[in-house]
């Protein structure tokens, strides 16, 4: 990875099937891809809980606040600089953004 990209928290149902939610991701207008939750580990609830035993066997807290993700519901794509990308989540939000080149440092 080289970034991640985020939208606006938001309060889901209790009940929220994380692993039946769909979701898409576009480039430039076109659609590339299309995924479940369950791409995650079959759920990324299950991320979830890995994570948290993990760092619990190693002595370390998952605190409060932290930001996790649980990994990719569409796959990897190849994007390039001036890519327009959407990650609709359906009722739950779009997330957007454009891939700027790095600038390098001398």
């Amino acid at each position: 990875n080289i970034g991640f990209v985020y939208g606006d928290p938001f309060k889901c149902d209790t009940d929220a099937d994380f692993a039946a939610h769909a979701c898409s991701l576009s480039v430039n207008g076109s659609k590339v891809a299309d995924g479940t939750g369950a791409n995650a580990l079959d759920d990324p609830l299950n991320v979830l809980a890995w994570l948290a035993n993990f760092l619990s066997k190693r002595g370390d807290p998952l605190e409060a606040g932290l930001l996790v993700t649980t990994g990719t519901c569409t796959g990897l794509v190849d994007v390039a600089p001036g890519d327009h990308l959407v990650g609709d989540f359906g009722a739950w939000g779009k997330v957007e953004a454009t891939i700027v080149a790095r600038e390098e440092s001398t």
